[in-house]
């Protein structure tokens, strides 16, 4: 009988080192700057939508004709 006991506690010390890899998060390549995008159209849209919804809540109480 040994006298140690196996507490199995060196099996994350014990690895070997290995090469380091490219991790599948990491881009390969850099990619293009982005495109600047069109902020005030969007802004506009969404202005847009709102003022619509706004009237037709407006005509479904019958406040606009």
């Amino acid at each position: 009988m040994e006298s140690d006991h196996d507490t199995n506690l060196g099996w994350w010390t014990d690895k070997p080192e290995r090469p380091t890899r490219s991790s599948s998060f990491a881009p390969i390549h850099s990619r293009p700057a982005p495109k600047a995008e069109p902020v005030w159209l969007k802004a506009a849209v969404v202005v847009t939508i709102m003022v619509v919804f706004g009237y037709s809540v407006l005509r479904l109480f019958g406040l606009v004709a």
